[in-house]
Order: C-alpha cells, then sequence, then structure tokens
C-alpha cells in the first residue's frame, strides 16, 4: 500500500470532502477519488459515506484513520531517520547504546576522548535486552550492556568486558552507620525503610537481601538517581545502587560498601558482522579504568 493512499484518505477525512482534500494536497478532485476508489479496492471495503455537500468515514474508515495516522508518522520518523543515517555517514557518525547509568560517566568520559578526536556521536538510551536488537539490526554500531552473574551476553553477539560494578550502600549522613568504616552487612539495615530502583536492579536487591535473612520495607521505587539521592538525604529510606552512580552523590548522602550485595559485569557489544571501531572500544576501555581509580565499587576486568 502506497503511503500516497493514506495521505489521501486522511486529507479527506480531515477536509470532509473530496474537493477540499484536492485542495489540500494540490491536486485534481478526479485524482482524490481515484486514490479512494484503489485504497477501498485494496481492502476490500467502503470507506466513505456520502453525507450534504461532502463525505463522512464509514465505520472502517474510522477505524483506519488512527491507524493511517501511526502509519505516516512512523513512515516520517523512517524517511529522517534514513536522511539521519546519511548525513551521519558523511560526518564520520557513531551511534552507540548505553543505559543511563552508564551513559552518565563511562559512556561521558569516552564521548569527551572521541570528539575531542574529531569523531561525532549519537548516543541512544537503550537497556538490555532492547540494545542488544538494535546492534543486530545495525541501528547502532555497539552498546553498552550489563549482566548479572547469573546471566550471560547473547552468543550472536560478540563482546568486550569493560568493568565489574559492585553496588554501595546509600546512608543518610547523620545515621548511626554513616561515618563507621568497613562495609556493612545488610542484615544490620533489616529494619530500615528502603528505596529501590528499576524492576532489575529491585530483583538483585531482594536476592541479596534474602540471602542475608530479610525482606526490605520496601517505602519508594524510582528509576531516578536523582530523586533516589534527594530522598535518601531528607532520611526518607536506605538504598543500594550501582557504583557509578554513587560518583554523582550529592551532600547529605554518605557512601558505605556492603558485604553480599549486588555485583554486574559492564560489557562493550557489537555484531560478529560488524567490528566495532577501534577507537569507540579504545576510548571506552580507557574511561572505565580512570573511572576505576576513583570509585572503589568499580574493577576494571
Amino acid at each position: 500500500m502506497e503511503s500516497k493512499l493514506l495521505e489521501c484518505f486522511v486529507a479527506v477525512t480531515q477536509a470532509g470532502s473530496f474537493s477540499g482534500a484536492a485542495r489540500r494536497l494540490g491536486i485534481t478532485q478526479p485524482a482524490v477519488s481515484m486514490q479512494i476508489k484503489s485504497l477501498e479496492q485494496q481492502l476490500g471495503v467502503r470507506l466513505f459515506l456520502r453525507e450534504g455537500g461532502g463525505v463522512r468515514p464509514t465505520a472502517a474508515g474510522v477505524e483506519l484513520l488512527g491507524h493511517a495516522e501511526s502509519l505516516l508518522a512512523a513512515w516520517q520518523h523512517t524517511r529522517e531517520d534514513v536522511r539521519d543515517a546519511e548525513a551521519r555517514a558523511s560526518a564520520a557518525w557513531l551511534r552507540l547504546a548505553s543505559f543511563p547509568t552508564a551513559s552518565a560517566r563511562l559512556v561521558a568520559g569516552a564521548v569527551t576522548e572521541l570528539v575531542a578526536a574529531g569523531t561525532s556521536i549519537e548516543v541512544v538510551d537503550a537497556e538490555p535486552p532492547h540494545n542488544y536488537d538494535l546492534v543486530r539490526t545495525g541501528h547502532c554500531v555497539a552498546a553498552v550492556s550489563f549482566t548479572y552473574p547469573d546471566e550471560e551476553l547473547p552468543t550472536d553477539l560478540e563482546s568486550l568486558a569493560l568493568a565489574r560494578e559492585e553496588f554501595v550502600l546509600l546512608l543518610p549522613e547523620r545515621h548511626a552507620l554513616a561515618g563507621e568504616t568497613g562495609p556493612v552487612q545488610l542484615s544490620e539495615l533489616a529494619e530500615e525503610p528502603w528505596i529501590v530502583g528499576c524492576p532489575t536492579c529491585r530483583h538483585e536487591v531482594l536476592q541479596s537481601t534474602a540471602a542475608q535473612g530479610f525482606t526490605p520495607d520496601l517505602v519508594c521505587s524510582t528509576d531516578d538517581v536523582g530523586m533516589t539521592f534527594r530522598l535518601v538525604a531528607a532520611g526518607t529510606g536506605v538504598a543500594l545502587r550501582p557504583a557509578l552512580n554513587a560518583l554523582t552523590c550529592v551532600d547529605g548522602v554518605a557512601i558505605r560498601p556492603v558485604i553480599g550485595g549486588p555485583e554486574r559485569t559492564l560489557s562493550l557489544v557489537w555484531s560478529k558482522d560488524r567490528p566495532v571501531p577501534e577507537k569507540l572500544r579504545d576510548a571506552l576501555v580507557t574511561s572505565a579504568a580512570e573511572l576505576a581509580q576513583v570509585s572503589d565499587g568499580l574493577t576494571v576486568v
């Protein structure tokens, strides 16, 4: 089905007449009639009924309208993406998928190095497993992803481990454990209210607390790292967050290592059919090494 047929259908619906649609589209009324007839033949239904001096959509026409508008919008986005892809290719653009926690520090460090070397880059916000699909389809040249110990990266993709990331404990500065040294046993926080993050992180936190014999009292769930810090600072609860989050800590929050907390591996993933650009790989390896020097919860692997 040609997009121009859908465009003509939407124009008739909006104008309420074939003549009005013709004026909008800059074509003749007979041309509009022919396109609507062609569309009706392809679908096998009547789309309009004559009413007064104009037309109104049938039940089938009303149903088609929502689909037509969505399809035309998607087609417009597709055309824009294709044109943008050509522009990026001619300007040495790279497109990288990354999840927010990594983007804020790990990827940002790599982007700084790449841009300084004359490479333009687009970072697409995507969590696993969606980011793997972006790599498979070629929408992104690579993805920064993560796996927990009981998970494996897809076998149809190549990967390079960048760092092992531990979760760290966020406490209000006035908390009794905030000023102590050494790692904290999670069981010491069994009576505390807890703030948790995305479903995946929440699952890992609950597994860790269950292993230490308790189920935490969950008072808030949010993906917003800034909100988590503000809630902890206000004394609303305690939280376990990935170590990279702790590098953007705010006043009023103490960060402590924990015993038996979750950990995950951060990796660069790319297609076996499309090798990752060496400059991108090297920039991410360098950024991970630099962050490991300032974060106790991040270790280069």
